[in-house]
């Protein structure tokens, strides 16, 4: 929802304001403290200008991205400080190169 409110250039109080609802609900959803009623969905999908999948789509993506991250912290996990760096410079040198080849 996050990435969706920010491309289309609004603030959470603005999304709130759009959605009719709370900027402090809007800010606990988007920080994945609360969880949306059906209503609210209906209403932000609604202010942000997509349809409810497409805004549960984007929530995946956001699900499927933190789930790379969370499997590269776990094999860093036990390793030495002097280890990790190691692997974390290896990973920047294998970033340059996939940019590359774009």
């Amino acid at each position: 929802m996050r990435r969706l409110r920010e491309e289309r250039g609004l603030s959470q109080a603005e999304l709130a304001e759009a959605a009719d609802l709370s900027v402090q609900f809007v800010a606990a959803l988007e920080q994945e403290s609360r969880s949306a009623t059906l209503k609210s969905v209906d209403k932000l999908s609604g202010a942000l200008g997509v349809t409810t999948s497409q805004l549960f789509a984007a929530g995946e993506a956001k699900r499927k991205k933190r789930s790379a991250v969370d499997q590269i912290a776990a094999l860093l996990d036990g390793l030495t400080t002097r280890q990790q760096g190691h692997i974390i410079n290896a990973v920047k040198e294998m970033r340059k190169l996939v940019g590359r080849r774009g």
